[in-house]
């Protein structure tokens, strides 16, 4: 029967994968620590040094990161839930030890950006244990979350986790369109004279169209007199949809006998065609008569809003929607008609007059501009997987993703501008000779259609990209609804371990525990409960039907079994640590005895303690007999000198006998062997190296031994 003397492991340092190569870090630890559980690491540095084998406990917490955190290299475990404030003992309850990463230092490219907590590329072997993941959620527009971004990586594996992403961001929004400009007024026509033959009105100016058509001067009268009057020039078109047309210029006023002119076009837009049909001037007459008012420029159509943006795409990351179309800008109005020249008079008895000018059509407003088309949102992961190796596994884990980030609305479509208003015809003598008509108003411009709304992001909890599919996934497993279970902290075969359930008060046949055939105590219906592991390795336990996966992970080991070869005790284990002990004495050690095998010289029961790989354990106790034969008179054996330099003396005064004499060192070995009959002299050349030795010297039924120093 074993007797643990050793409960604490002191871990070596070897490169074995899950072995004593254990680093601790904590949410106190800092960068310089030596990474021990009395001097613990931070976290950002114990992720960064880990190297293939390393085993890192990570204390409870919550650990912020303001940058991404890396598996550095292959074969690496990180196990959380240890307290490290309470003697490092192990808790289940979930988010026991989160690592969060915040939402500052964003990566990638503007409306890309991602926040990824922990990333895993091109390593495999590792394993995370009861560590719960999140991400913030993202704050700059477009930027994708993902708890876990795992690339070429196999024989992985999550157990006991939660890896929770927080919401994407929307995409950015879109520009607003511009306004048009105003398109200007038409000028007032000029007067003519009630009394001249020769000094018909001239048609005021039609108004300039917005965004930079020129203005059209108005009509005026040939040279000499008694002349109809002048036509006003046509309104220009514009050279573009969103530019508005010129007004058309105003008719000049008839001479005496003659008609008022006739209105100008107003501009069209785009170089299209113009808007017929000006003012119609006044005929002569006694007063002459009046010229028709200009007719308004047709106001312009609004533009066609844009349409949705392209989805995101999924590749290595997601990559949001790009953007989305923007709006169509407004059209121009077109310029409004000019007004006609009034009629000249034409009386008996009197001084003929000229009629008065009409005046210009207002120019067209310039449409609005489109407004832009927003961006993609961004999406939200919680495992990622890209280019997946074989068998990666999720075990008892719970993965969730956030929100979508919404696409970025599109900007609203710039306002059309107003068209000019057209100018006053003249009034002037209106008692003798023909008013000119009023200007037509210039078209108002459309307004710009609004841009298109972006394309929301996605929201996916666990999503493979390419590569194999999982051995094992268990995604959706509710850790939270599980007992919290404690256990003390424990690496150690053999190490004593007690379990309790925090939702139960203490007490028996309250409760069934299940630790496995590996478990020195495998049943249990107390709680608390405990046992020890028999074995390295990582166990399950069950707790009233609630199964804990691989929650104890024993990760040192120790041989510590004996074999006895006549009165010589000697431990399996080789290049260990040895310390042999009495156990009828309390197991008290046995001064100096620290070798693999040891000879005892009286009768009881010993055995060994062996510490390796950290970890100390006792063998079972042997009998060493002598009670079976009775000890040589030491008066009659004499062995000297004592110590011994080269030539060892061994006189045996006893005469008719056999005597067997053996020669072992400290480790148990036979270094010389002889047979002596009746009363002899055996001079024995001590020719072995510096050290103790045992000189036994048997017969039958007799025994005797004595320890020599060889100088």
């Amino acid at each position: 029967m074993k007797k643990l003397l050793l409960l604490a492991a002191i871990c070596l340092n070897t490169v074995v994968f899950a072995q004593c190569d254990i680093k601790y870090a904590t949410t106190t630890g800092v960068p310089s620590a030596a990474g021990t559980m009395a001097d613990p690491l931070d976290l950002e540095t114990a992720f960064l040094t880990a190297t293939a084998g390393d085993l890192i406990r990570i204390g409870v917490g919550t650990y912020v990161i303001d940058n991404p955190i890396y598996i550095m290299a292959d074969d690496i475990i990180f196990e959380g839930g240890y307290d490290d404030n309470n003697a490092w003992e192990r808790t289940s309850i979930a988010g026991a030890t989160t690592i969060q990463r915040s939402n500052v230092n964003p990566e990638g490219v503007t409306n890309a950006q991602r926040l990824v907590a922990v990333y895993a590329d091109s390593v495999n072997g590792w394993e995370l244990h009861d560590i719960t993941i999140t991400t913030q959620n993202a704050a700059v527009n477009g930027a994708s979350t993902y708890g876990m971004h795992i690339q070429n990586c196999a024989n992985y594996k999550l157990v006991r986790c939660q890896v929770i992403a927080g919401n994407g961001s929307a995409g950015l929004n879109g520009s607003p369109g511009q306004a048009g400009a105003n398109g200007s007024n038409g000028l007032n026509g000029l007067a003519g004279s009630i009394d001249g033959n020769c000094s018909g009105g001239a048609g005021g100016a039609g108004g300039a169209g917005g965004g930079g058509t020129p203005s059209t001067s108005g009509g005026i009268n040939p040279a000499g007199c008694e002349q109809t009057g002048g036509t006003g020039g046509n309104g220009a078109a514009s050279s573009s949809v969103r530019n508005g047309g010129a007004g058309g210029g105003g008719g000049a006023g008839g001479e005496t006998d003659n008609n008022g002119g006739y209105g100008g076009f107003g501009g069209g837009i785009n170089g299209g065609p113009p808007q017929t049909g000006g003012g119609i001037g006044g005929a002569w007459g006694d007063p002459g008569g009046d010229g028709t008012n200009g007719a308004n420029g047709t106001n312009g159509l609004n533009g066609i809003a844009g349409t949705g943006g392209p989805a995101g795409t999924l590749g290595m990351f997601f990559t949001p929607g790009l953007q989305a179309p923007s709006g169509n800008d407004g059209q121009g109005g077109k310029g409004g008609k000019g007004g006609g020249g009034g009629g000249g008079q034409s009386c008996t008895f009197c001084d003929d007059g000229s009629g008065d000018g009409g005046g210009g059509g207002g120019g067209g407003g310039q449409g609005g501009t489109g407004g832009t088309g927003g961006f993609g949102g961004g999406g939200s992961f919680g495992v990622y997987l890209y280019n997946n190796g074989l068998n990666g596994e999720i075990i008892d884990s719970y993965i969730a993703a956030g929100q979508a980030g919404n696409g970025g609305p599109g900007g609203p479509g710039g306002a059309g501008a107003s068209g000019g208003v057209g100018g006053n015809g003249s009034t002037y003598g209106s008692s003798e000779v023909g008013e000119g008509g009023d200007g037509g108003n210039g078209g108002n411009g459309g307004n710009g259609g609004n841009g298109g709304v972006g394309a929301s992001g996605q929201s996916i909890a666990f999503y493979l990209n390419s590569g194999d599919t999982l051995a094992q996934q268990i995604t959706n497993f509710n850790l939270a609804a599980q007992p919290e279970i404690k256990v003390n902290y424990a690496t150690c075969t053999g190490e004593s371990m007690t379990f309790n359930d925090e939702t139960l008060p203490p007490g028996t046949n309250n409760t069934l525990w299940n630790f496995g055939p590996s478990a020195s105590v495998q049943f249990a219906t107390s709680n608390p409960a405990t046992t020890s592991f028999n074995t390295a390795g990582m166990f399950d336990i069950t707790q009233s039907g609630n199964v804990y996966t691989s929650f104890v992970h024993i990760t040192c080991s120790v041989d510590p079994t004996a074999s006895q070869s006549g009165n010589t005790l000697t431990a399996n284990a080789t290049g260990a640590t040895y310390q042999w002990v009495d156990c009828n004495a309390s197991y008290s050690a046995i001064n100096g005895e620290t070798n693999q095998s040891y000879t005892p010289t009286v009768t009881g029961d010993y055995a060994v303690i062996v510490t390796e790989n950290g970890c100390s354990d006792t063998s079972a106790c042997f009998n060493v007999d002598y009670s079976g034969l009775e000890e040589l008179n030491a008066n009659g054996i004499h062995i000297y000198p004592n110590p011994v330099n080269d030539i060892l003396h061994i006189s045996v005064d006893q005469s008719n006998t056999d005597y067997t004499i053996k020669i072992f060192n400290t480790s148990g070995s036979l270094v010389d062997e002889r047979v002596l009959n009746g009363k002899q002299l055996f001079d024995h050349p001590f020719e072995h190296p510096k050290g103790v030795y045992l000189v036994e010297i048997t017969t039958d039924d007799k025994s005797f031994v004595e320890r020599i120093v060889k100088l």
